[in-house]
């Protein structure tokens, strides 16, 4: 396995194109996407040659939730403080739905595969 990983890393530094990490800006929010690179003569790239990680799309993922602080200091009429017999609360097999899209003017993290045919979006930038 070794022997396979080292001639994978000599095949990719033989090809001329390693893999590159880049800073872009979001030109056009999916799902017409299009990135543009910065310190690269600010090449734009089309939706056809990026890739998303998953956590920066609009998806939903199966989930259970469950709770055991369950604090109630008023009801849905606004009256005031009272008590419940509830302890605790599971929702299980539920659905929770991440609304995450790219969106224009945002500063993402594109790494460029060997061979330079594709590039792999793979976080927000964020800076303090």
């Amino acid at each position: 396995m070794l022997d396979l990983i080292k001639q994978a890393a000599k095949d990719v530094a033989a090809s001329g194109n390693p893999v590159e990490v880049f800073e872009a800006v979001v030109l056009t929010p999916p799902p017409s996407l299009s990135i543009k690179l910065k310190g690269n003569g600010n090449l734009i790239i089309p939706k056809e040659l990026i890739v998303v990680a998953e956590l920066l799309t609009k998806h939903k993922r199966r989930v259970k939730l469950s709770s055991t602080n369950i604090i109630d200091e008023e009801s849905l009429q606004g009256l005031g403080p009272h008590q419940h017999d509830l302890s605790s609360i599971i929702l299980d097999n539920s659905e929770l739905e991440f609304l995450n899209e790219l969106a224009v003017g945002e500063r993402v993290m594109a790494i460029r595969f060997a061979g330079g045919q594709k590039y792999w979006i793979c976080d927000r930038i964020v800076q303090y």
